[in-house]
């Protein structure tokens, strides 16, 4: 069968000529390409010149050798009359290129939600790790300052005991010590105990 693309019609190996449809109504046992097309990835594309006979300005030609493509799959050529090959049916391959792309149409589009939701994801972590180094940063800021507190209030405990201490000496010394005063020197260091 030989197709002439730009009308649409076909020559049949009796010499018929017929009209091709696209509608629905002329086609039967219709079911999605699948991996049927993945056939195209086998196809060698070259650049040719037609012999002088055929085309004399020698004008560049880019497309696929028939016989090469018969061994890939052979509905993909057409034949004379003789059965001999005649030419490749580009408008099967231009349905098998256009099914081909939409696989990897689709294919792309996953990928890009995937690395839109790990963008996501890495982003969430990122904001998660900047929360939880604030947080370390904060919680030693407030170790060194209750650390420091708490060095004034021993310091500060230390200074009043050896007050305590000395007023008890002085006073022992002097032996002017009553029994208040030793009973008030008891109760200061037990305040500063206790603190």
């Amino acid at each position: 069968m030989l197709l002439n693309n730009a009308t649409g019609e076909s020559n049949t190996a009796n010499g018929a000529y017929a009209l091709q449809s696209n509608a629905t109504g002329s086609k039967e046992a219709i079911k999605p390409m699948d991996k049927a097309s993945e056939a195209i990835i086998a196809l060698r594309p070259v650049t040719f010149r037609y012999k002088h006979e055929l085309d004399p300005e020698g004008i560049p030609q880019f497309g696929l050798v028939a016989e090469q493509v018969e061994k890939v799959n052979p509905d993909l050529v057409a034949r004379d009359a003789d059965g001999k090959i005649n030419t490749v049916r580009y408008e099967a391959v231009n349905a098998m290129l256009l099914n081909e792309f939409l696989k990897e149409h689709r294919k792309v589009e996953q990928q890009e939600a995937t690395i839109t939701q790990l963008n996501s994801t890495v982003a969430n972590q990122e904001a998660t790790i900047a929360q939880l180094s604030s947080t370390v940063v904060q919680q030693q800021r407030d170790f060194q300052a209750t650390a420091a507190r708490q060095q004034e209030q021993i310091e500060a405990l230390t200074a009043g005991l050896q007050k305590v201490v000395l007023i008890a000496i002085d006073h022992s010394e002097a032996g002017s010590c009553s029994l208040e005063q030793l009973s008030l020197v008891r109760r200061k260091s037990k305040s500063f105990s206790l603190l």
